[in-house]
Order: C-alpha cells, then structure tokens, then sequence
C-alpha cells in the first residue's frame, strides 16, 4: 500500500510539475509578446508607415516613457466550465447560439477575448483605440497539449498589455499582444471588471 501511495504521489507532482511548466510557458510567451509592443510604441518609423498624422503623439507620450522590459505584475483570465452556459443565458447577447454552426461557434469563441479588450479600449476615445489596434502585435504557435484560452494582463508601471491566447487552426493557436485601457483604479479591480461574471477565472500569475 505504501509503494502504491509513493507511485501515486509521485505522478501527482509530475502532473503538477507539468502544469506549472505550461503555465510558465505561457507567462513567458505573454511578456516577450508584451515587450514587442513596447517596440512598437518606440519605432517611429513604423508607425510613419502606418499613419502620416500627429494626431498619436499627445498618447504616446507617456507610453513612450515605460520601461515594457520590467512588468509589476501579470493577472490570467480563463473561462469556467460554466462559460458555455452562462454566454447561452446571458442577456448581453441577443443571439440564439444554438443556431451557430459549428464554425460561427468557433469564429465567436475566438473573437470574444479581443472582443473585451477592444471594448475597453472603445471607452478611452477612438484615437486610443486606433492606436492599440496599430502597435498589436501577433504571433502563431503549434497548439500545446490541453490548450485552454486565456487572457494575460501584464501591468507595467504606467501602461497595461494584454495577451490573449486563442485556437485558430487545427492544430494552431495564435497569441495577440494589444495595449489596453485601464479605467478601474487598480489592475485586478480591471481584470475583475473585464471578465463577464462566472465566465471567466481572474487569477495573479506573478
């Protein structure tokens, strides 16, 4: 029985070891992500590329003086196993998702992180919001095994970067660094305010 006991709690703590090696990954790729942001915010000729307007600068400014290789902290927002049943029941969608094929299903499940971040964005004034879709910054990875999406906040002293993590192939997910607007006084009240009530966890990661 003891032998036993020895074998089960040692693959309890590869499993654990396992899960928190995923979870690493994951807060490592959100900060590399995070920090090709910040590189955004600091290529003048990218963003001379993208708009031949001032109409950023007064924006930028201040984003210009954060340090995007030095985070405070990091907060994770996943769903809950009720995610599926509270979005079915939930007024704010004015859909019959019974009637979503299964790409429409799919299509949502991927744009609805964006979707939050985009909507906070939205409340800071469309020039805000032309400028964080400019300097988002993505990239596609191979699907790890049990994949679950997620959306990293990583706070900065005087800016925030999200990163939300979504299956976009078969076998791909895809990995989207955006600045986002802060409009709660501290970053976990943020995380709690964009996350729709029990569909997603709010977690401190680091």
């Amino acid at each position: 029985m003891k032998r036993w006991m020895a074998i089960v709690l040692a693959a309890l703590m590869l499993m654990g070891a396992a899960l928190a090696e995923e979870s690493d990954r994951t807060l490592e790729t959100s900060l590399e992500l995070a920090a090709c942001v910040g590189e955004l915010v600091g290529d003048d000729a990218f963003r001379g590329l993208m708009s031949s307007s001032q109409q950023f600068d007064e924006l930028l400014e201040p984003l210009q003086r954060v340090d995007y290789g030095a985070p405070l902290s990091a907060w994770r927002l996943e769903k809950t196993p009720l995610f599926d049943v509270v979005a079915q029941l939930a007024g704010a969608f004015d859909v019959d998702f019974s009637a979503l094929s299964n790409a429409g299903q799919e299509r949502f499940e991927q744009m609805l992180p964006q979707s939050l971040l985009t909507q906070a964005n939205g409340n800071r004034g469309a020039d805000w919001l032309a400028l964080a879709a400019m300097l988002t910054f993505s990239r596609t990875y191979v699907m790890p095994e049990d994949f679950a999406p997620c959306i990293d906040l990583i706070e900065f002293d005087g800016a925030i970067v999200s990163v939300s993590f979504a299956q976009t192939g078969e076998e791909t997910i895809t990995a989207t660094a955006m600045l986002v607007a802060n409009g709660a006084e501290d970053i976990e009240s943020f995380a709690r305010e964009l996350a729709p009530a029990l569909m997603y966890t709010v977690e401190q990661v680091a």
